[in-house]
């Protein structure tokens, strides 16, 4: 069922982003919560991040297609900060295969990977959250 996310969840997403970042020990990070209102995004949230300026961004998809209940905004979160965790074993990667034919069949794989370890580590922590 489509409908908009509330701002009480916007807020739940930001406080969740803030509990995740001091769990994870990510204090060396500036981690900010956004929110948009993406019609044709596929996904419920984003990680854009800079690991040299130690920066990201998680935005919140405030239209949703999908499962729309508090818990999903909280994993949500948790599944943006976990990327911020794994950001620093990206990056090298990235710069070493940037120049190559391969890289992005390397990078998907990766982020295939990447993705397999966030969903094992959240099947921890959400249960705990």
């Amino acid at each position: 069922m489509e409908t908009n996310l509330t701002e009480e969840q916007f807020e739940l997403f930001k406080n969740h982003v803030k509990y995740m970042q001091a769990f994870l020990g990510l204090s060396d990070w500036d981690i900010v919560a956004e929110a948009t209102l993406d019609r044709t995004a596929s996904t419920q949230a984003q990680c854009a991040v800079d690991p040299v300026a130690r920066q990201a961004t998680l935005t919140l998809n405030m239209w949703n297609v999908d499962d729309s209940s508090d818990a999903n905004v909280a994993n949500s979160a948790t599944h943006e900060v976990l990327h911020v965790l794994l950001a620093d074993l990206e990056w090298p990667l990235r710069d070493a295969v940037k120049d190559r034919e391969d890289a992005d069949a390397l990078l998907s794989r990766f982020e295939s990977a990447s993705h397999a370890v966030i969903n094992r580590l959240l099947r921890v922590i959400a249960p705990r959250q």
